[in-house]
């Protein structure tokens, strides 16, 4: 764990490597059978710190089952099922997919979520009068992403 003496909460930024599917240029984490973490690097380099809203991704590993031919990768848990071609594109709306296994509803990556909650103001600096926020991480559409 690390932690900072100005700062001293527990930080596990790196997941369980039983919980990551690594391919050529992505990583995908499977968090817990709802929650994936969906990685693209053209250098294969991936982030491994902290990020504000997700500081501690050691979580106990879900079940899920990946398969991987002719470069397609197709993660499945209880609740989703992920599929990407791969691509030097990398993740792109006809690369990369999820669907939710439940309602049958299928994200692609690029996907406009005009159901989602949105989010809080980082700031209130120089604000006078309305602002816009960003998506937050709840939407009437059974799904949400997060750019950390």
């Amino acid at each position: 764990m690390t932690y900072t003496k100005n700062f001293p909460i527990q930080f596990e930024p790196l997941a369980d490597p039983k919980a990551m599917v690594i391919g050529p240029k992505v990583r995908f984490t499977v968090l817990t059978s709802r929650l994936l973490r969906l990685e693209y690097d053209p250098t294969g380099e991936f982030e491994d710190r902290p990020s504000q809203a997700f500081w501690y991704r050691k979580q106990p590993v879900p079940e899920y089952e990946c398969v991987e031919e002719n470069g397609r990768t197709t993660i499945t848990t209880s609740h989703l099922q992920l599929n990407y071609m791969a691509s030097e594109a990398g993740f792109t709306s006809q690369t990369l997919s999820i669907t939710l296994k439940e309602s049958g509803a299928v994200w692609h990556f690029g996907d406009e979520d005009s159901l989602n909650l949105l989010g809080t103001a980082r700031t209130l600096d120089n604000v006078d009068g309305a602002l816009k926020l960003e998506d937050g991480l709840l939407s009437r559409s059974g799904y949400a992403g997060y750019d950390d």
